[in-house]
């Protein structure tokens, strides 16, 4: 079940650091970094380096960043992107 978790959170983030990852579900940090480890080991995440981030990141294999971003959205207040703050000004550098 947490492998799942890991996975989906991963999916859904499209590029987080371990506390990214395990706070997506709640997930408590020693379960969820020898969840992570094991996924490492599987190949099924891939470590990589976010300019500007401190902690090293996990992507999904395969990912590719898209050339030109045409889309638009309007964010409610309980969206995780605004409430999440530490990740948002990650994200955004600022």
């Amino acid at each position: 079940a947490q492998r799942g978790l890991l996975l989906r959170a991963i999916t859904a983030l499209g590029v987080g650091t371990e506390k990214d990852i395990r706070d997506y579900f709640r997930q408590d940090p020693v379960p969820a970094k020898a969840g992570l480890a094991e996924l490492l080991e599987e190949r099924a995440i891939e470590p990589v380096q976010v300019q500007g981030w401190k902690q090293p990141a996990y992507v999904l294999p395969g990912l590719k960043v898209p050339r030109k971003v045409t889309a638009s959205a309007l964010l409610s207040p309980f969206d995780s992107l605004i409430w999440e703050r530490a990740r948002t000004e990650r994200l955004f550098d600022f």
